[in-house]
């Protein structure tokens, strides 16, 4: 159990995860800066070893390790923040106080969804058709999630980040909803657009091979599910804008589960030069998009670290 001071507030973030993605770093990140506020305090529940976890231990962030399948207890709480995909696991997993406030944040269009039958199989059909095979096929689960989603609407539990979070849960639920926004914040630590020269020396340790191959366009995010077809996509479009004789470095920063796939289709050509990065985060990122990238691809709170640093 958390044990502080009283009078401070204790406010939770629970994601467990292993990789590194947008909702992670955003939790982390809103972590962080309510640390440094007096009168709150900020913890992260996450398994030990978790993306999480490792970022609070970097940032003097409290712990709460998680284990799946255990009731971690965190009855010291006064707010919890979740993706509301996490719904169902918040009631499963977490042993609260009753005077305890639980807020969803939702900051993908398709978190709720997520949660059907048959969503990774259909995600990419018209809404339409997933409306449908929802409605005919999840076993009422779809009846299901629309009751519990208006039980927090109604409770004023679950919040946005933008427009799209809202009007993609009332069509396909049909439901009129009027959670409040709470935009992604990023940090901005020095005016944008930023000077290499500002970052105290640091670089990134993996180092670019086709910095002087023409101009460089970077995909920065996650590399699987959906994202895949638009990173494909992309690279066809390079590939066209190439034919006109101008070699292009075609840079993807990111991992995930369909990064072989990828590896399969998006290939070095005469004249584009494909490089995979993996995971790079923190002042290393920053340095590669300062000094390394021309022109910035990226979706969600992934754009956002470029705009933060006045990339393209």
């Amino acid at each position: 159990m958390v044990c502080l001071d009283c009078n401070e507030k204790k406010i939770a973030f629970f994601y467990p995860s292993y990789q590194l993605g947008g909702a992670e770093l955003l939790y982390c990140r809103v972590a962080d800066y309510l640390t440094k506020l007096n009168g709150w305090s900020a913890f992260i529940i996450d398994y030990e070893g978790g993306f999480l976890a490792k970022y609070a231990c970097k940032n003097n962030i409290e712990i709460i390790v998680y284990n799946d399948g255990e009731k971690v207890s965190a009855k010291d709480i006064d707010v919890l923040i979740a993706p509301p995909s996490f719904i169902y696991r918040v009631c499963r997993s977490v042993e609260l106080k009753s005077e305890c406030k639980i807020i969803f944040w939702s900051i993908h269009p398709h978190n709720i969804e997520s949660l059907l039958p048959f969503f990774i199989k259909i995600e990419s059909h018209p809404r339409w058709y997933k409306k449908l095979i929802y409605k005919m096929f999840s076993g009422g689960e779809y009846f299901k999630i629309k009751s519990n989603l208006k039980f927090i609407n109604d409770l004023k539990a679950i919040c946005y980040m933008d427009r799209p979070n809202i009007s993609e849960n009332e069509r396909l639920f049909d439901l009129k909803l009027d959670g409040s926004f709470v935009p992604v914040p990023v940090p901005v630590p020095v005016p944008v657009p930023v000077d290499v020269n500002v970052l105290g020396g640091v670089v990134c340790k993996k180092e670019l091979l086709c910095d002087s191959y023409g101009i460089t366009i970077m995909w920065l995010g996650r590399v699987e599910g959906f994202k895949i077809n638009s990173i494909i996509l992309i690279y066809k479009e390079i590939l066209a804008a190439a034919k006109a004789g101008n070699k292009i470095s075609f840079v993807v920063v990111g991992d995930g589960g369909d990064l072989d796939l990828l590896k399969e289709k998006v290939v070095t050509t005469p004249m584009v030069k494909v490089e995979y990065m993996g995971e790079v985060v923190g002042d290393e990122l920053e340095y590669l998009l300062i000094s390394q990238c021309d022109i910035l691809i990226a979706m969600g709170t992934s754009a956002l670290e470029g705009a933060k640093l006045g990339v393209k």
